[in-house]
């Protein structure tokens, strides 16, 4: 059975350190790679988000189609809404589906951040993390 894991938090708050330490060997669609040019550079595209997350979605059914035992998705997720098309379709796949949510405060966070978001989005976000609930039915972890 595949497992979805959906990595949640603010910019900054190390998902993607996360991602790579405890889950090395998983199936990984992150939304930095579709915003890092070939020299390595990321460039921030808010026009370009609707197609990025279009494509992640494609990259998610295609690593179901090929049964991956570990499929790790390293975005935000700040709402619901932005997780409910990655949880219906795993679900519908027969995933077994957890959110990880790393907490971090809000100015930590915007600190290490490596994207050049501004404080000020961190802080709403960070706001937003919180006001917004992760379905019970998905296994949840929050870390600190």
């Amino acid at each position: 059975m595949t497992r979805v894991i959906l990595m949640r938090g603010v910019p900054g708050a190390g998902k993607t350190t996360y991602r790579r330490e405890h889950y090395p060997d998983a199936w990984a669609i992150e939304t930095d790679a579709h915003l890092t040019d070939a020299d390595g550079t990321w460039r921030w595209q808010p026009e370009r988000l609707r197609r990025i997350y279009a494509l992640m979605h494609q990259e998610l059914l295609a690593a179901l189609r090929a049964r991956a035992p570990l499929v790790v998705i390293d975005r935000c997720h700040i709402t619901l809404t932005s997780m409910r098309q990655t949880l219906r379709a795993a679900r519908a796949a027969g995933a077994d589906v957890r959110v990880v949510t790393l907490e971090v405060d809000a100015l930590v966070a915007w600190e290490r951040c490596v994207h050049g978001t501004p404080a000020r989005d961190v802080s709403e976000m960070a706001a937003r993390l919180q006001r917004e609930s992760v379905p019970r039915w998905v296994e949840h972890d929050v870390l600190r």
